[in-house]
Order: structure tokens, then C-alpha cells, then sequence
């Protein structure tokens, strides 16, 4: 472990995509200490859960797939890798539908759950036919705790747990030598063990810090430090911040660099993307794993790649530990963190120089080509809902306003070129986009008169170099 003499501070939370899996975090249940969990080894439980869909049995219970290999599915519409893995998880289920059963298990409604899944059959025609249990009361979750997802649990035919696993060990070859009860060498998916410590980051309570420091006076509540560390397992890879705290785990050196400068990049403490980068280094790898990992599904390369340039960063004033609030304004303190970032960042990545500039780059400008159609999105219609939301394939925005708008074209189009908005516009909007190709997208932004061109414009870029 490298210590990097400096100070700290906030705390924010959002979900950063990684080529190793892209996890996403899970409520905890905080009066779970009571409920039986279930290890590995021990017989499944005969639990019957009244709330489901997609199975012709009105009450589903987990003893009735004795004699088959039984995979529990923990996910949410919201979290993009569990909604990817739908395809071939349906395609599985068909190919060994006398051998082996998936079920889907969910915290969220079965209106919301529905609706999503009616959307994707529309939008991409993806349809799923797995049974969905509603965990509403039946406290799957905590009977088989974690803290990630997606999360798989493992049930063999004579109903012992036998494994948790994330989604690159569900394949032919893994679930056919279950049902022949040959020997399965399973790399565990163990995140549970890290949730005493992690619960109070991504509950954003203040709790127990990361690291612990126990010295000569043994005393644990070091107070103004910033530590710097490798890649840890079954962390998960985020980026955070609260009053006091600034938290990256297993985050790549652009990845870091674009969380410090993000203030600077867009006015404001939130997720920032990659395509506001320029990378000049001479290895470029160095920052981000090559292309050709991926253009060749090399899978296994891109983990080794991530394992091998990702860090943990954690930096903690004293607001921290008091709770207090900065008299400035929360955002004051968070823009002096990232200050302190930015500094122990160049003091450990000394190879790498760093900087802010001003590039004339291709862009998607949102452009304004109907005022009187936009004008008229100003109220809400009665075919839009009542709140705002959004997921991976449609966005619905009801009072809202044009900087909202590009912050959701920022998040579905990361991909792409930057966006800048041209609108001009200041009144509010309300209608619903679908994400499903650009075309389509630039279509409907058409109709409430608004569109995305192609254009170079002069903007501020991260530019990496060699130092």
C-alpha cells in the first residue's frame, strides 16, 4: 500500500461501467440480522414466494426444482449488465429446460418490472420468458446476501448451494457439467464480507472509513489523510462524495483524473465521461485497456488489463467525522477535494502529465430548429407520466429543463462525441425519448423541435501527455 501525504474529503455516489462488469449497487436491509442466510453447502430453503410472473404456478417454492440445477437471478431493470445477460440467459433456459431452471429475482414493483419489459420487446424485441419473483416480504436477498449485482446463485439438483458467481460463469460448458455433477472449478462472486465497511459509503451515512489506521497509539480515527492503494477484489468500481470524504474504488487512471476535474469540466460535482478526454501518451494502454481486447472479446485480457490499472483513492477531512456542513456551501468543500485530488494524483502518477485544454474537437450539437414546436413542450400533456425517470432505453422528462435534457443525451450517448447545447432555450420541457439507435433519437428530438448534428467546436478536453 502507497501512502500519499495529503488531506481529504466528500462524498457523492454514482455507478461507473467497467469492461470487467459493469456492477451495480444494492439496497441493504437494515433489520436483516434476524433473517436465517443461506451459505454455501446448505440445502436451499423450501420458501414459498406468492408474487411472481412469467410461470404458470401462481405460488412458486424453491423445493419444487429438486432434480434440477436451479440459478437464482438477483437483478433490476435499472442495472445494465443484468438487463444485458436477458438474451442468453432465455437462450439457456430453452436449450436445458429439463435439466436446469433460472429464476428472476427483483426488489421492485411488478408495475415497473412489466412496463420495462413491455418497452424492451417494443423497442429491441428482447423477450424474456424466465419466471420474475417479487422479493416484496419474502427476504431472498437477505437470505442470500450481496452487495453487487448481477448476482448468481447456484442451486444443484439434490438442492444444495453450491456456488455464487457473477455472469461470466454462466455458459454451456459450466452449466452442463453441473447437471452431469462433474466437478466445477466456480470463481466466486464474494462481495459480502466487505459490507460492514461499505454500507456507510454507499448509504452515505457517517460511519466507519475505509482503512483503518492502528499505529503506535492505536488510534483508528485518523482525521485528515489521503490514501492510495491498488486494485482490491470484490470492491466493485465507483466513484463518490459527501462533506468531508472523497472515495474512488478500483477506478482507472482516467477514470480518476476525470472524477477530480470533473468540476472543472462541467460546473458541477456528477458523472463526467471519458469522451471529454484526449489521450496523447505514447502507451496509451496506460489509461485505458486497448481496443483490440475488445474488438476480440478477449475477456479474460480486459480483467487482467483492469486488475493491473486500477486504484482505490480515499480522502477524508475532518467534516467527515463531525458531520459538520461547509459555510460556504456544500459544493465549496468538494471543489477543494478535488483540488487535493488533482495534486496527489500528479504526485503519484509522475509519468503522466495532466492538463486542461482548450481543443476545437467533433461534437453533437443539440440545436434548437422549431422554436414554436419546442415552445409548446413547456406544459405537461396528458400522455406523459407524472414524475421524471429514466433508464437504459427511455427517459421521460415532465418540468424539466434543457440542461437536464443533455445531461440524459450525455449518459445514453457516452460513446459518442461530447454534446453542446445551442438551444438557447429557457423554458421547461415534457415529453418521453426512446434510446434505441441515434436515428431514432434524433427523430423524436425532431419532432418536439430539437436535433443533434455532427460539428467540430472549440471546448475544454482532459488532455493526457507524457510527462
Amino acid at each position: 500500500m502507497k501512502i500519499l501525504s495529503s488531506s481529504l474529503i466528500i462524498f457523492w455516489l454514482f455507478c461507473l461501467n467497467t469492461a470487467i462488469g459493469e456492477y451495480a449497487f444494492v439496497e441493504t436491509n437494515a433489520a436483516a440480522d434476524s433473517i436465517l442466510k443461506v451459505e454455501i453447502g446448505d440445502q436451499a430453503p423450501s420458501l414459498v414466494i406468492p408474487k411472481n410472473s412469467n410461470s404458470t404456478n401462481k405460488k412458486i417454492d424453491l423445493s419444487d426444482f429438486k432434480g434440477k440445477l436451479l440459478i437464482l437471478d438477483f437483478f433490476a431493470t435499472w442495472c445494465v449488465p443484468c438487463v444485458a445477460n436477458i438474451p442468453k440467459n432465455n437462450q439457456l433456459q430453452e436449450k436445458y429446460k429439463d435439466e436446469l431452471q433460472f429464476l428472476m429475482i427483483t426488489k421492485e414493483d411488478d408495475g415497473i418490472v412489466d412496463g420495462y419489459f413491455k418497452r424492451l420487446k417494443a423497442l429491441k424485441n428482447i423477450e424474456n420468458r424466465i419466471p420474475i419473483i417479487y422479493d416484496q416480504g419474502t427476504d431472498l436477498h437477505t437470505m442470500f446476501p450481496h452487495f453487487f449485482i448481477p448476482h448468481y446463485v447456484w442451486i444443484d439438483p439434490d438442492g444444495n448451494v453450491i456456488a455464487t458467481t457473477r455472469d461470466d460463469m454462466i455458459d454451456e460448458k459450466t452449466i452442463e457439467k453441473v447437471i452431469k455433477r462433474e466437478k466445477v472449478d466456480f470463481v466466486m462472486k464474494n462481495d459480502r464480507e466487505k459490507r460492514k465497511d461499505l454500507d456507510p459509503f454507499f448509504n452515505e451515512t457517517l460511519a466507519q472509513p475505509l482503512f483503518i489506521n492502528k499505529g503506535k497509539w492505536e488510534n483508528d480515527s485518523i482525521e485528515y489523510k489521503s490514501v492510495m492503494t491498488g486494485y482490491i477484489d470484490d470492491l466493485g468500481s465507483s466513484g463518490g462524495s459527501y462533506t468531508g470524504r472523497l472515495l474512488n474504488t478500483n477506478s482507472t487512471i482516467a477514470r480518476l483524473y476525470i472524477f477530480a476535474y470533473n468540476y472543472s469540466l462541467t460546473s458541477q460535482i456528477g458523472p463526467s465521461y471519458l469522451n471529454r478526454m484526449v489521450n496523447e501518451l505514447t502507451k496509451p494502454e496506460r489509461i485505458i485497456a486497448p481496443q483490440e481486447y475488445y474488438d476480440k472479446n478477449l475477456y479474460n485480457k480486459i480483467e487482467e488489463w483492469y486488475r493491473d490499472n486500477s486504484f482505490v483513492y480515499d480522502l477524508v477531512l475532518p467534516d467527515y467525522y463531525e458531520g459538520l456542513t461547509a459555510k460556504e456551501g456544500t459544493d465549496s468543500i468538494r471543489i477543494l477535494a478535488c483540488e487535493i485530488m488533482k495534486q496527489d494524483l500528479a504526485s503519484y502518477f509522475t509519468d503522466i502529465d495532466v492538463k486542461m485544454e482548450n481543443r476545437e474537437v467533433d461534437c453533437l450539437i443539440l440545436e434548437c430548429i422549431d422554436s414554436l414546436k419546442l415552445a409548446s413542450m413547456n406544459t405537461v400533456t396528458e400522455d406523459i407520466e407524472d414524475i421524471s425517470r429514466q433508464d437504459k432505453l427511455t427517459t421521460i422528462f415532465v418540468n424539466q429543463d434543457i440542461p437536464y435534457l443533455k445531461g440524459a443525451l450525455d449518459f445514453q450517448l457516452q460513446s459518442y462525441p461530447p454534446i453542446v447545447d445551442e438551444t438557447n432555450y429557457k423554458g421547461k420541457i415534457n415529453f418521453k425519448l426512446d434510446f434505441t439507435t441515434f436515428s431514432h433519437l434524433n427523430e423524436q428530438l425532431k419532432s418536439v423541435g430539437l436535433q443533434l448534428v455532427k460539428g467540430k467546436r472549440s471546448i475544454d478536453m482532459l488532455v493526457f501527455k507524457d510527462r
